[in-house]
């Protein structure tokens, strides 16, 4: 299965190592670690949660097939929680609430996998299904992947630092030049030390800081997604860690 299904090309970044200081703040968010997330028993059944990262879908019902199995999904890069479903090729919906407009897709849920179903862009939405089955990384470090999902925003540079740094001068981004839409940073995991750090993102070959995050913790041996989405006139970040219930990160500016 490849790593995320949906139409369009698929181009990889260079791997690469960003060393985050071993600074803690307190009150940091903790991301799940890998493992088993959803505290079901049965391991055969696909797993699959929903996000709305849209712009002008204030809230989706969410249908798989003619079943209506969630209501009123806000945007924002809201998230369900994840639910077992069968394994088969279904098609997943997302209606919105407040006027005319939906989005849908098809996609083949294999046994004992775990996905993500991105609903977003601007009133023409679009649909990602993102996969979530990827190996542990190593002691010590952490794979993220960035998806940039803000129709609102321009190309950007994204960065992981320390818990304490706001001013980027001298910080080289972990990805460079993301426009909206593209898989470039999806393909092949950026390795980074787990610990204390702190998301960030400014427009492409400018260092003025358009979105902090709040402090987190990214385990050892995670792996997760980072998805930019807009908020309400505003931008935030997803982070989808695989196999766990994710997070919206705070924007500390």
């Amino acid at each position: 299965m490849s790593e995320k299904q949906r139409s369009g090309v698929r181009c990889g970044i260079t791997r690469r190592q960003w060393t985050l200081s071993a600074l803690g703040l307190a009150g940091a968010a903790v991301l799940p670690a890998c493992g088993g997330g959803s505290g079901d028993d049965d391991d055969d059944l696909p797993r699959l949660r929903f996000v709305n990262g849209t712009l002008n879908y204030r809230a989706v019902n969410v249908y798989l097939g003619s079943t209506r199995v969630l209501s009123g999904l806000e945007n924002g890069g809201r998230i369900s929680q994840i639910r077992t479903l069968d394994q088969g090729r279904r098609t997943v919906r997302m209606v919105n609430t407040n006027a005319m407009g939906e989005v849908s897709a098809t996609y083949d849920f294999e046994p004992g996998t775990w996905t993500t179903a991105l609903a977003y862009g601007p009133s023409t939405a679009k649909m990602l299904f993102i996969e979530e089955n990827s190996d542990e990384a190593p002691s010590g470090r952490s794979h993220l992947r960035v998806f940039h999902a803000d129709s609102s925003l321009g190309a950007v540079d994204v960065y992981v630092t320390a818990s304490g740094v706001t001013d980027l001068r001298d910080e080289d981004p972990i990805v460079s030049g993301l426009g909206y839409d593209s898989d470039a940073a999806m393909d092949d995991p950026v390795v980074v030390n787990s610990g204390a750090c702190r998301i960030q993102f400014t427009l492409a070959d400018d260092k003025t800081v358009r979105y902090r995050s709040e402090p987190i913790t990214l385990p050892s041996r995670s792996n997760v997604t980072l998805v930019i989405v807009p908020d309400n006139g505003d931008h935030t970040v997803v982070a989808l860690p695989e196999r766990h219930n994710g997070n919206r990160l705070t924007n500390e500016l």
